[in-house]
């Protein structure tokens, strides 16, 4: 890297160069352009399989690859990658597993094992490789020993691959939410929180309404038990992230499961911080700064108009971002009809900052009110591209991405 900077001080380079500058240093026989080249001049990512088989002679696991493409996608699924892909796996009789590292720059090849049949595979060693992966057969056993063999990263990587494949229709809604529990007691927050965006999603658009109470009382049932836990010696990483695995646990309790005990409790804390029903001032200390926005948007969807009146008003008075901030979450967070035409023609009105019109409108875009806001859109668009910021009007139809007919589709 040193004689790279040097041979092209106070001058350009392209990355191609870079490229060439370490395969002078390691050898071209490393594959370097082959592998940038994938990686850097065509889009998407791979999708490794790994499939493990076993017969008397011994093991075997064959890798192959494609592109990954969620399901409903219409991108090809070839691709062309030279893939630097690690395998660990179980040995046999050792303690500390094997491992062996291949390119794969065709689209498969395989890795002959000695001694007995794995019963665990790892197809990213340390969560170092750069794809999303799948372990066949399903029978290999992976998330009931993740805890055990697997690193931190690794953990990371294998939450990550569970949602791609669920997003991907290579795994059923109902086995990721089977797959919740062991995520949910990982030490690691990234593992613990992982999955909860994913069941968010499976809630709004896969679980019937006949089902939606059973299913959330049993992820509350999980992340009850999991907060329960932190703070607790062993559950979490560090004080920094007990805090903050607290918060976020609390959050999606109280605003996607809607536990009773905490959702009272929160809304309280958000009533206070307005000084709603007291003295009408912002009171910092009466929440946890990070619970600031959900403890308002629970108390503001509880309550009715005159607490929707005193945070309009608010708006007129504060400028602190973060209590702006948790104002908005909770003018965003209203279901009543009358209330949410109001806070609609609010995203007009010249109290908004203009860095807050894409805040409010995303809080407006959840699924339960999507249809709505959208028709508002159609009849106020014109004006509400003048009062979004410039340089990022474009960002306006991400705001309608969980549009899932065709019909809306072709209207956005």
């Amino acid at each position: 890297m040193i004689a790279f900077l040097d041979q092209y001080a106070h001058g350009t380079a392209t990355a191609l160069d870079l490229v060439d500058a370490l395969e002078e240093e390691i050898g071209a026989d490393a594959g370097l352009q082959r592998i940038f080249r994938g990686f850097l001049f065509q889009p998407g990512v791979p999708y490794v399989m790994a499939e493990l088989s076993c017969d008397d002679t011994g093991g075997r696991i064959a890798l192959s690859q494609a592109r990954y493409v969620p399901e409903g996608s219409l991108a090809p699924v070839e691709g062309d990658w030279a893939t630097p892909v690690c395998v660990r796996w179980e040995s046999d009789g050792n303690t500390e597993p094997a491992e062996k590292c291949r390119l794969l720059d065709s689209t498969s090849t395989s890795i002959a094992l000695d001694g007995r049949c794995p019963s665990w595979v790892m197809p990213t060693k340390g969560a170092g490789g750069y794809y999303r992966w799948q372990v066949l057969p399903e029978a290999v056993d992976l998330l009931d020993r993740s805890g055990e063999v697997f690193d931190d990263l690794e953990r990371m990587s294998l939450a990550d691959s569970l949602a791609a494949r669920m997003l991907a229709g290579d795994l059923g809604a109902d086995r990721y939410l089977a797959a919740v529990p062991t995520l949910a007691a990982a030490l690691e927050r990234a593992v613990a929180t992982a999955p909860l965006e994913k069941v968010e999603l499976i809630l709004d658009h896969v679980v019937a309404p006949t089902d939606i109470d059973a299913a959330r009382e049993y992820l509350g049932a999980i992340y009850r038990r999991r907060l329960e836990f932190v703070g607790l010696p062993g559950g979490s990483e560090s004080l920094v992230e007990a805090k903050r695995l607290r918060s976020r646990l609390i959050q999606f309790l109280a605003g996607v499961v809607e536990d009773p005990v905490i959702r009272e409790d929160l809304g309280r804390q958000g009533r206070d911080y307005v000084g709603f029903g007291g003295d009408g001032r912002i009171h910092r200390d009466a929440v946890e700064p990070d619970l600031a926005e959900a403890a308002v948007a629970v108390a503001a969807r509880e309550a009715g108009p005159a607490f929707f009146d005193h945070l309009t008003g608010l708006l007129g008075t504060e400028s602190s971002p973060q209590t702006r901030s948790a104002v908005l979450a909770g003018i965003g967070a209203v279901r009543d009809p009358v209330l949410l035409a109001r806070a609609r023609n609010l995203l007009l009105d010249e109290v908004l900052y203009t860095n807050e019109v894409p805040l409010l409108l995303a809080a407006l875009s959840e699924p339960a009110v999507i249809d709505g806001t959208w028709t508002w859109v159609e009849g106020h668009i014109e004006r509400l591209m003048e009062r979004y910021p410039g340089g990022y009007a474009y960002w306006v139809p991400a705001h309608f991405e969980g549009f899932c007919s065709s019909q809306r589709v072709t209207g956005l």
